[in-house]
């Protein structure tokens, strides 16, 4: 009985350049010793980053246009402009292959966001229909787009609350050296000083 062709292949989307050997044997320790012994085969690698992203774009099939969608899955924005553009290529795609471009999605992409979030963009997609892709572009694209625009205001005001904080302690520390200082003036031993102004024994030596 002859048992079915076995190919491996992986499918790399890291940052770094892929440095580890194509060969199995490569990623033995003393391999060389055992010769043609050793298990070994080589796999065919996959790297999302040496793709154009026009040769993708122009290829038009469900790899593709994981491989495109991938390559920016860091960067929100620029996402939703992809997904945009992708919009013709979904179109093509067969019943089953959207499916499964669908499902990718909302395994890998949307697990970005959080939980609430991610609830209402899976309920866009599942109500998404193959050959409509663009119904489910536009609203989807609305959707991150509204999520990044909330985040960064409430980044903003976050950034100006600590600020106002940082500000608040600054003064009311000046204050108290203000304070100090007028009291050791006045004779007010070092540790009593220190007691009512709350300042360090080392800030009340740098003061006197």
């Amino acid at each position: 009985m002859s048992l079915p062709a076995i190919i491996p292949i992986v499918l790399y989307n890291g940052e770094a350049e892929w440095t580890t050997p194509l060969e199995f044997k490569g990623m033995l320790h003393d391999a060389p010793i055992f010769g043609e012994n050793v298990l070994n085969f080589k796999y065919i690698l996959l790297d999302v980053r040496s793709y154009d992203e026009n040769d993708l774009l122009e290829i038009s099939n469900l790899i593709a246009s994981i491989f495109y969608i991938d390559r920016s899955t860091k960067n929100m924005k620029e996402m939703v402009d992809r997904l945009k553009r992708l919009t013709e290529t979904l179109n093509k795609l067969s019943n089953k292959e959207f499916g499964l471009f669908t499902n990718w999605f909302k395994r890998i992409v949307l697990k970005r966001f959080p939980d609430k979030k991610r609830k209402e963009l899976e309920d866009i997609i599942n109500q998404a229909k193959p050959k409509e892709a663009e119904k489910m572009i536009s609203p989807l694209g609305e959707s991150i787009e509204r999520h990044l625009r909330k985040a960064e205001e409430e980044g903003i005001e976050k950034g100006m609350e600590k600020g106002m904080e940082k500000g608040m302690e600054e003064g009311a520390k000046e204050k108290a050296v203000e304070v100090a200082k007028k009291l050791l003036q006045m004779g007010m031993p070092i540790d009593k000083v220190a007691e009512i102004t709350g300042l360090s024994q080392e800030e009340m030596k740098e003061i006197k």
